[in-house]
């Protein structure tokens, strides 16, 4: 799996070669995480207590089979591509299993707060008719891209979280750091 990440990775570098492409991004998922919240609150007044004190809302409408074990409180893409003003989730699929595993709040969450949302499998894996609505479709083929189907542009997502900002101003720190080349020289 690691290899062919890279190998898909390597392939959308050299199709978007002025885009900064971020591998494995993780944000918060605030609706889920408001109906966690929420069942918290309905079984300890220490609950409400606490999120009150933190200013945090736990109003949320919690449906009747909710598992808070299987709750789900972030949501992981494998790639996230700044393109100029855009931003694409990209996400990676290899089998038919792993792509039936995708959910409809994974992808809600990451189309809220990026232009497109598409899928990126090995070429013949999935058709354009499997892909839900407002997706689009890339296959890898030969150490290239080739878009399918076009997703439907997001023309006003939604700011990033501030978890999220942070979190990219680590990973450009990080970067930095561990960068011979741009590393800066001393003064003398």
């Amino acid at each position: 799996m690691r290899e062919q990440e890279e190998l898909f990775f390597q392939a959308l570098r050299a199709k978007h070669n002025k885009a900064a492409i971020l591998k494995e991004v993780t944000m918060p998922d605030e609706p889920a995480a408001l109906i966690y919240r929420t069942r918290q609150a309905q079984s300890s007044p220490r609950y409400r207590a606490w999120f009150d004190k933190k200013g945090l809302t736990y109003d949320g409408v919690v449906p009747d089979d909710y598992d808070m074990a299987k709750a789900k409180l972030t949501r992981r893409i494998d790639f996230l591509m700044f393109e100029g003003p855009s931003v694409t989730a990209i996400e990676m699929k290899v089998s038919k299993a792993d792509f039936r595993r995708d959910t409809e709040d994974k992808r809600r969450a990451w189309k809220a707060v990026t232009n497109r949302f598409v899928y990126l499998t090995p070429k013949g894996l999935l058709s354009p008719e499997d892909i839900p609505e407002g997706c689009g479709l890339w296959e890898f083929e030969n150490g290239k891209i080739v878009v399918i189907k076009k997703s439907k542009t997001n023309n006003d997502p939604e700011p990033f979280p501030a978890s999220m900002v942070k979190y990219f101003a680590w990973r450009a720190f990080a970067a930095e750091a561990t960068n011979p080349r741009r590393a800066r020289r001393r003064r003398r």
